[in-house]
């Protein structure tokens, strides 16, 4: 859709603070000294390339073909020249007057083509997109001797329809990128038919968990193989081309099931050019009693400025091109609490009559972002020509974050599966835990055109990710209080002191290298095959903070925090480093009336590390044995039918396989159980991959001129999922959940799209998505979380949490005079589903009721005009056009967001605040309008 649119070494004790002043915030800053080393690499490699004296960015590439024929006799001409402008890829006509250009980067090109005794002819806007053929309409060359002009310059309609296409996939470019109301390139997946959002904030592609997706940028994967998300920041301003792959995708991609999001990013041109954008902006809204302190409007609620900058570096005569980008942002959210408390306040209500509680509120009444992110990124990239056939490039992505991030409550895979719970914190905003990420990735590519017919790439890339959740960096800072202190309040109160108690820290560091060919070895055979190994490094620490005792094992008094003892299951530590070993080859298949994309994928895995042979006694360390090495091979197939010039039938059918997330793997990898009660989860190192396997038909046809239209139907069956197994300790008494594969799935739908291409002033699309996504269970954990209940698990298909069943995407278009551009986006989604409970018993299966339906407007307009040698954009972005209130997570006895039973059956409040500021949820419901002005100078 919208194709169309214009450790662990901590210090005993640090000294307490001046009384009465609070110890100084510890700056957050990414890994400095490896990001230093890859700063000091690239830095070299400027020296190395800048001293030494367009093929495409690794395999992100496609490929122009075309005839060139005689305009008065029709007849094929052999011979003549066809070049790419701007960049050294260019090809002769063979003997049939047929040329093909391999090796093609995704962007918008003009084709020259001229040969002795003819006028030259320049075709415009031919648009190149990843692994797929731009067929140019016939070239017709006139004599020389029939026209005095030198060259006629002829634009090319953008193809409606995909004639090479055999799976369902949709692509973005840039200028679609900047016309939408879109911050994130996230945003602009969810745009995409078939891609559902949960109530958790995550990206579904049919049906599939949110894990199931691959991330990949300049032709390398680098999704973070711990928790499944993109390991690095990538911001709209460095996206050349954006592809969701939804179907069944080709062999060269591996590690999803349910989708591929492959990003393509800029590089410099031949010339310097340059963007500033900054703007500003804030939450405006009606609905005051629900988000509270947002009726003031605060026009630095949202700050963001971000720069760009290309061309080629000066003295190396073009070969050495650049390309570099910023990006600060600061949004304090939709989300505020009130400083009433300060962590180390300790009030006491204890008693039965009000009266007589102690409250010891010190807060200043301030109002607290508790939903707020700052964010910084940067990006560059340098990529030198040694000749037309030769190229290196590198890239840097470095990225900071802290933000209050509500979507972890609940998620972390603490011994108690304990919860940040940010809402509690309402009144003691300073003691919720603050989550940090820094990351950055390094790529290297060698691309080499070894003749017309057969290119490589050689890559290389370094990705490191660090994820941090806690209150104040150093676990024994003297501000960290009693946990007790969280227990002097009633359930159904805010806490009026205390800190969380639980500090997470983790890394990831993943290494790989990878090898492709290409080769065009007939006109109708393009075989492309490849190999990859990834090596990854993971660290893993995670407590909780408890009292220190002295050496008669006394707590000591005042409290001071402590760590648990390593055999604690309140303290969980690891290292692991797996492996993983890949390679494929395909065959591209066409013929005028039926194009094959035919794979093959290979896949390893060495978990590298130990399981128990002994379940009833995971602990004992002479009964375990090293994890098994895993393989599979996956067999793709995907077939395309023009049926006409404007129409084309397409099936797909494969096997797609998965390793389970690392955090699945590797969990509580000391192998403790804790006593007395279910709340042990244990990873499984020996844990076989997922599958799935996917049908797809399509049919693309186009309908007029400028309008056409896809419709596609599907199947998923989904088996070996991840889920949770509950074994007993020997002793009887103790038992904890053990991951292994046992959940399975199925997924049924169909895509209905209808788009208008741009014409005189006016562009617009609209998608629809059926689709019902059923599983024993929507999460690894659900097992776990029935036994706790003492429900039995479910044992038929039920609808999964994120299974949407009518979703609908629609954009218009608009250019009313030169210059300004309007264009506005609506979403709808059916209501999810959700399990009717009263007073937290069940009332009916899983997910057999529905949420109410959402839906949402967003508007970007802008103007553009150049003076001199510089252009000016002025530009507004509204969010949620009509403040409406999306409920997003529902209360499960009443559906609604904004009411709940329990607010009448719960009894008194041990706390200063009533029942019904308690169990009003603003982060329910998803954010209010927003506004946002700016304006972006380029040269």
């Amino acid at each position: 859709m919208f194709c169309d649119l214009h450790p662990s070494n901590f210090p005993e004790k640090v000294a307490a603070p001046p009384k009465n002043e609070e110890a100084a915030p510890t700056p957050r800053l990414p890994d400095s000294p490896a990001l230093q080393l890859n700063i000091l690499t690239l830095l070299i490699l400027l020296i190395l390339l800048a001293s030494s004296a367009s093929p495409a960015w690794a395999s992100v590439s496609g490929k122009i073909v075309g005839k060139v024929l005689d305009a008065e006799t029709g007849e094929t001409l052999p011979g003549a020249n066809v070049i790419v402008v701007g960049t050294t890829s260019g090809a002769a006509t063979d003997l049939d007057g047929e040329f093909l250009i391999l090796n093609i980067a995704p962007g918008k090109y003009q084709i020259q083509v001229s040969m002795l005794g003819y006028q030259t002819r320049i075709i415009d806007n031919v648009i190149v997109q990843t692994n797929l053929t731009t067929k140019v309409p016939d070239v017709m060359l006139f004599s020389e001797a029939i026209t005095m002009d030198e060259e006629v310059v002829v634009v090319a309609q953008r193809e409606m329809i995909t004639k090479d296409m055999t799976a369902t996939q949709s692509v973005v470019g840039a200028d679609e990128i900047d016309m939408l109301p879109v911050e994130e390139f996230s945003d602009v997946v969810q745009l995409q038919a078939g891609v559902t959002e949960g109530r958790d904030g995550e990206l579904h592609i049919r049906g599939g968990r949110s894990e199931e997706v691959v991330y990949m940028v300049d032709g390398m994967a680098l999704s973070d193989v711990y928790s499944g998300e993109i390991a690095v920041e990538v911001e709209n301003a460095s996206v050349q081309e954006l592809q969701v792959i939804s179907g069944t995708f080709n062999a060269e991609y591996g590690r999803a099931m349910s989708g591929v999001v492959s990003i393509v990013t800029k590089e410099g041109g031949d010339r310097l050019e340059g963007t500033a954008t900054g703007y500003f902006g804030d939450y405006i809204t009606s609905e005051e009693g629900l988000f509270a302190h947002i009726d003031d409007v605060d026009p630095m609620g949202i700050v963001n400025g971000q720069f760009s900058l290309s061309g080629p570096v000066p003295f190396t005569g073009k070969k050495l091109k650049f390309f570099v980008t910023g990006r600060f942002l600061e949004d304090d959210g939709y989300l505020f609490g009130t400083r009433l408390f300060n962590p180390a306040d300790s009030s006491d209500f204890s008693a039965d009559d009000s009266t007589l509680w102690r409250i010891d509120a010190t807060g200043d009444g301030a109002v607290i972002p508790m939903q707020f992110t700052r964010k910084q990124t940067l990006h560059g990239k340098l990529s030198y020509s040694f000749k037309p056939t030769m190229k290196l490039a590198a890239s840097l992505m470095v990225n900071t974050v802290e933000a209050k991030d509500w979507s972890q409550e609940g998620r972390e895979f603490a011994p108690e599966n304990q919860s940040h719970n940010f809402h509690r914190y309402r009144f003691n905003p300073d003691g919720s835990s603050t989550q940090f990420q820094d990351g950055y990735t390094f790529l290297t590519n060698w691309n080499h055109l070894v003749n017309s017919t057969t290119f490589y790439n050689v890559s290389f890339s370094s990705i490191y990710n660090k994820a941090e959740s806690f209150v104040y960096e150093n676990p024994f800072d003297p501000r960290y209080q009693d946990p007790d202190l969280l227990l002097t309040v009633s359930d159904n109160a805010f806490y009026a002191g205390g800190t969380d108690p639980w500090h997470s820290n983790r890394s990831t560091r993943t290494y790989v290298g990878k090898f492709d060919i290409t080769s065009q070895i007939t006109k109708v055979h393009q075989v492309k095959a490849g190999a990859e190994v990834r090596v990854h490094a993971l660290n893993f620490e995670e407590f909780k903070i408890i009292p220190a005792r002295n050496e008669n094992g006394i707590e000591i008094v005042p409290f001071e925090p402590a760590l648990p003892p390593r055999e604690s299951p309140f303290n969980n530590r690891y290292t692991h480093r797996p492996r993983e070993l890949a390679a494929f080859i395909q065959d591209k298949i066409e013929l005028d009336h039926l194009i094959l994309n035919i794979g093959l994928r290979y896949d390893a895995f060495d978990p590298n590390a130990t399981v128990p042979t002994d379940l009833r006694d995971p602990a004992n360390l002479d009964n375990h044995t090293d994890a098994s090495l895993k393989s599979l091979i996956s067999p793709r197939l995907g077939i395309a039918f023009p049926l006409s010039d404007r129409g084309v039938l397409h099936f797909s059918y494969g096997f797609f396989f998965q390793m389970p997330l690392f955090q699945f793997l590797y969990a509580n990898s000391e192998f403790e159980v804790e006593i007395g009660r279910l709340r042990t989860l244990m990873g499984n190192a020996d844990l076989e991959p997922q599958k799935t396997i996917i049908y797809e038909v399509g049919l693309q046809q186009q309908l007029t001129d400028n309008l056409a239209f896809d419709i596609t139907a599907y199947y998923k069956d989904i088996r070996d999922l991840l889920g949770t197994q509950i074994y007993e300790l020997r002793t009887g008494l103790d038992r904890y959940a053990r991951y292994e594969n046992r959940d399975f799935g199925t997924v049924r739908g169909f895509v209905f799209a209808l788009n208008q291409r741009h014409s005189d002033w006016l562009s617009a699309s609209i998608d629809y998505t059926f689709q019902v996504a059923e599983g024993n269970a929507s999460e690894p954990n659900a097992a776990f979380i029935d036994a706790q209940a003492n429900r039995e698990p479910e044992k038929k298909l039920v609808p999964l949490d994120w299974d949407q069943r009518h979703t609908i995407n629609a954009a218009i278009n608009v250019s009313p005079a030169a210059g300004a551009r309007i264009t506005l986006l609506g979403r709808y989604g059916s209501g999810l589903p959700y399990t009717p409970t009263f007073l937290n018993i069940r009332q009916a299966f899983e997910n057999t009721a529905r949420s109410p339906a959402t839906l949402t407007f967003d508007l970007k307009a802008d103007y553009s005009l150049r003076l001199g040698r510089m252009s000016y954009a002025f530009f507004l972005k509204v969010f949620n056009i009509f403040d409406r209130r999306n409920e997003s997570i529902v209360f499960r006895d009443t559906g609604r967001a904004g009411f709940t039973i329990q607010s009448q059956l719960t009894g008194r409040v041990r706390g200063i605040n009533s029942i019904d500021e308690f169990f009003s949820r603003p982060d329910y419901f998803t954010s209010p309008r927003q506004v946002r002005f700016g304006v972006t100078i380029g040269f």
